[in-house]
């Protein structure tokens, strides 16, 4: 059988096996290895070798294998060999590498990737078989005592995991099938490991689904306990179960493994929000229906109530897809924990990566699109920010540096903070070099605060480095950050105490794929401004607005009463910030009109200023699309979004306009 259709699902699979692994392999170096985390990492590579096996990736099933005993030692309670945890990040890095090479579709069995050093050095390291746990054991380095398997209903103990065959037929007569047979699958997970299925599982949601499905499980239950899981569910007609050949079926099938837990191409939904999907797609059927009927009676009445009722049932679906969407931070924490790894090794200093707020989610884009951004983070903070174990020693500090990525929740953004304990920033530096280089006058230099001096670092070109080596030095890295951040409407913030360290907060929306946002019309031309940065929206009188050398300023009430206190917010003209014909109101704020203003108060990011424009128009939800190169450079913009007339408005950045404004009115 032609295994090659079947290669883009092993490579995502393989690829979130890989994942899952090293986030397992990040808990192993804090010397504890609960029971959990050594069947989790036995369970990831099992997994791997089946796939691999299935397809003729021999290579990789063979290491998989190798890395599947020495885990399966350990959890029977085998002591665990010095290093495993460079030895595993080795292993998985291998791994990696060949499912890279596998994905270009080459031959099977073509992987020019060497695996055997890496597979004799996990034999030479691996413990006795069936070695018996010492209760005096120390647990801090090595793993917890693996209890015999018991029944969950008796206690009893019970026999090695045995191999079944499940035949599973649903009655064709059933109105969704695929979601019956996918409800089997999860029930069955239950009381063992599924290995593989035939079909696979991404056939069945297909319209040619028969209803059947062999399933290949590996279980300690006995067959009368797992008949039982299933007993009770509906529309299953025939339910088989048979023993199979010990040594798996996931080698010997044509078919790949559990499809839905691919990473990229497919995405694992419970079977209740499919559920959910179906009832509101239905529901949306039926209100269109009573919308037609409505506007052929022309009873608009009831036509406009149905139009409110079909679109609350499709804002409830769109927040169920972006749900879906989501994903935990702590999927790309293996990848990082990695990074750091690698660049402790060229750089010979000691760093720990700690990271907290693992479980927050967000849109898996706006996830893969960080990655790169926070690589480069990591770079400066060993190359530049921690210092080698002796100076750190000479300067009281403890060998070892230590890198704290936090990830915190803020309304509907995420903020993730990258601190780093090293040397911090040196300001004068930054100024010289900046001066040096022609990014800033001297004038300009003088008037900056500590948070806009440390935001030059991020200037493309610019660089405080002496030297140039393999890791930083070429003046890309926090430019690189700086643009991938505000293309995903997000900000950064530095700040940085000389001796003491640094620390980069990123903000970024949960999601970037559809915003809440004011359509605000401005000499001529459309704009949005996002929802969840506006304070308030008003109509100001002329008197509160003054305009000075540095620029329009609102004051926070009519400067006409006495002895009162009075604050000023920057003011920003619309008309003015992109060149536009003069505004509507540009009589008001030029002080010679009386017909107030329409404004818009924002606070984000720590930036507090007013938006005058000609008119709100409306506040809606606007998908956003990406500006493309070269528009992607003007930074004052951060999207696009096509209104319902099919005008476009464009999304502004409300912090980037005001640093705009501010340096304009110098």
């Amino acid at each position: 059988m032609d295994m090659q259709k079947y290669l883009e699902l092993f490579v995502s699979e393989a690829n979130e096996h890989i994942q899952a692994a090293g986030t397992d392999a990040s808990r192993l170096a804090a010397g504890l290895i609960p029971l959990e985390t050594l069947n989790s990492l036995f369970r990831h590579f099992h997994s791997i070798k089946g796939m691999a096996a299935s397809m003729g990736f021999e290579e990789i099933a063979s290491l998989s294998h190798a890395v599947e005993d020495l885990f399966d030692r350990l959890r029977k309670g085998g002591d665990p060999p010095g290093q495993l945890h460079d030895l595993l990040m080795e292993a998985l890095d291998s791994t990696s590498a060949m499912v890279v090479w596998a994905s270009r579709g080459e031959a099977r069995g073509a992987i020019t990737i060497d695996a055997k050093p890496i597979i004799q050095r996990i034999r030479d390291v691996m413990p006795p078989a069936l070695k018996p746990a010492s209760p005096t054991r120390d647990r801090a380095a090595a793993a917890p005592v693996s209890p015999a398997p018991r029944s969950a209903s008796t206690g009893a103990a019970v026999a090695a995991p045995s191999h079944y065959e499940c035949l599973v037929s649903i009655d064709p007569k059933t109105d969704f099938p695929g979601a019956r047979a996918a409800l089997v699958l999860k029930r069955l997970e239950r009381v063992g490991e599924v290995v593989s299925t035939t079909p696979g599982r991404e056939a069945l949601q297909s319209p040619d689904f028969t209803g059947e499905i062999l399933v290949a499980l590996r279980s300690e239950r006995t067959e009368s306990a797992i008949r039982a899981t299933i007993a009770d569910l509906l529309d299953v007609r025939r339910f088989e179960l048979r023993p199979a050949a010990a040594a798996g079926t996931a080698a010997s099938r044509a078919e790949p493994a559990d499809a839905a837990e691919s990473a990229h191409s497919t995405v694992r939904i419970p079977t209740a929000t499919l559920d959910h999907f179906l009832d509101s797609i239905a529901e949306m059927i039926t209100r269109r229906g009573i919308l037609t009927g409505a506007l052929k009676m022309r009873d608009y009445h009831a036509a406009r109530q149905t139009l409110g009722k079909l679109s609350e049932s499709i804002d409830d679906l769109r927040k169920k897809v972006m749900l879906i969407r989501l994903m935990p931070f702590e999927h790309i924490s293996a990848r990082l924990t990695r990074s750091v790894r690698d660049l402790c090794r060229r750089t010979g200093k000691r760093v720990s990566l700690r990271i907290t707020g693992g479980e927050v989610a967000l849109d898996r884009s706006v996830l893969e699109e960080i990655l790169d951004p926070l690589n480069h983070i990591l770079r400066n903070a060993v190359d530049h920010g921690i210092e080698l174990p002796a100076e750190r020693e000479l300067m009281g500090k403890p060998p070892d540096g230590t890198v704290h990525i936090e990830v915190t929740r803020s309304g509907d953004h995420v903020v993730i903070a990258v601190a780093d304990d090293g040397k911090g920033m040196d300001k004068e530096a930054i100024r010289r070099a900046a001066l040096a280089g022609g990014f800033a006058t001297e004038a300009e230099l003088a008037a900056m605060d500590e948070k806009q001096v440390f935001l030059l670092t991020t200037i493309p070109g610019f660089s405080t480095a002496t030297r140039v080596t393999d890791v930083s030095g070429r003046g890309v890295g926090m430019d690189i950050v700086r643009t991938r951040i505000e293309a995903l409407h997000g900000h950064i913030a530095i700040s940085s105490r000389r001796g003491a360290g640094t620390r980069l907060d990123m903000t970024l929306p949960i999601t970037v794929a559809v915003i809440d946002a004011f359509v605000v019309e401005c000499g001529g031309g459309l704009f949005a401004v996002p929802a969840g940065s506006v304070a308030g929206v008003e109509l100001v009188e002329p008197g509160r607005i003054r305009r000075t050398l540095a620029g329009c300023f609102l004051a926070s009430r009519d400067t006409g009463e006495p002895d009162t206190e009075v604050s000023y917010t920057p003011l920003v003209r619309l008309d003015e910030a992109f060149g536009t014909p003069p505004a509507a109101m540009a009589a008001s704020l030029d002080g010679g009109g009386s017909e107030p203003v329409q404004v818009l108060a924002y606070q984000t990011n720590g930036t507090r200023g007013a938006l005058a424009v000609d008119r709100i128009r409306e506040r809606r939800e606007v998908v956003v699309k990406p500006l493309g190169s070269p528009l992607e450079r003007l930074r004052r913009y951060s999207g696009a979004a096509l209104l319902d007339d099919g005008s476009v408005a464009l999304i502004l950045d409300l912090v980037n306009l005001s640093r705009h404004q501010e340096l304009t009115n110098r």
